[in-house]
């Protein structure tokens, strides 16, 4: 099926290179491609993900005042990243997280009144905080932690319903609480209140309409860690 579809918006793109819209469709249909890859050939996911990324700078080169195709860009960057993480090859990955957390920080600035655009930031500074915990970057990773944590709190008192504001909120009390203790004269109870707050955040989302299968191991994750204290 995705083989199919881009099949066609080669067809389109090719026939008028011009056309932003058909680039764009194809830009996306690769993306879903890379993805559906990732799984199972992370060299043809890389090199799918890596040929959608062209097209949205291409188009980001075109017009660059459109934040459609900014924020594009910027997942395009993502997926990217999340490949070569898995590669192990943090340094390639950190360069693509920060190329989205860059474009994310000017579209926020831009629009500061967006919740799409701040929650996506929140993505990616959870990138950056994870390659730069695994560099042994502590002070680095928190910093972009907190920077998570600060606009997850402010997303989820806006509107406590939502189910990815919530499991973004929970996910950065947690990858905060499990960096702390990498640091000198780090607080127990900084980090007892940060894993609470993560699980209680995921437990109110339980009951309310049920977890997805990452906000299960997340959860998870939150009471192991507090057990462990």
């Amino acid at each position: 099926m995705y083989r199919s579809a881009l099949a066609i918006s080669e067809t389109l793109a090719t026939r008028d290179p011009n056309n932003a819209e058909w680039q764009r469709d194809l830009s996306i249909n690769l993306e879903r491609l890379g993805t559906v890859l990732a799984g199972r050939d992370e060299q043809a996911a890389l090199h799918t993900y890596r040929d959608s990324l062209a097209i949205r700078e291409r188009l980001v080169n075109r017009d660059s005042s459109n934040a459609q195709w900014q924020n594009d860009l910027s997942w395009a960057y993502i997926d990217v990243g999340d490949v070569l993480s898995a590669q192990k090859d943090l340094a390639g990955a950190l360069e693509n997280y920060h190329q989205a957390l860059a474009i994310e920080e000017k579209l926020v600035g831009q629009a500061p009144k967006s919740t799409g655009f701040q929650s996506d930031l929140v993505i990616a500074c959870q990138k950056v905080g994870g390659i730069l915990k695994a560099q042994e970057d502590v002070a680095g990773a928190l910093k972009s932690y907190r920077e998570a944590l600060t606009i997850s709190e402010k997303l989820v008192s806006q509107d406590p319903t939502n189910g990815q504001w919530a499991a973004e909120l929970a996910l950065a009390c947690y990858s905060v609480a499990t960096t702390l203790p990498l640091i000198n004269n780090s607080s127990d109870d900084e980090i007892r209140l940060l894993l609470e707050k993560g699980r209680d955040v995921l437990m109110r989302l339980q009951m309310r309409s049920g977890l997805a299968p990452q906000e299960q191991r997340s959860l998870e994750d939150i009471q192991t860690a507090l057990h462990s204290l």
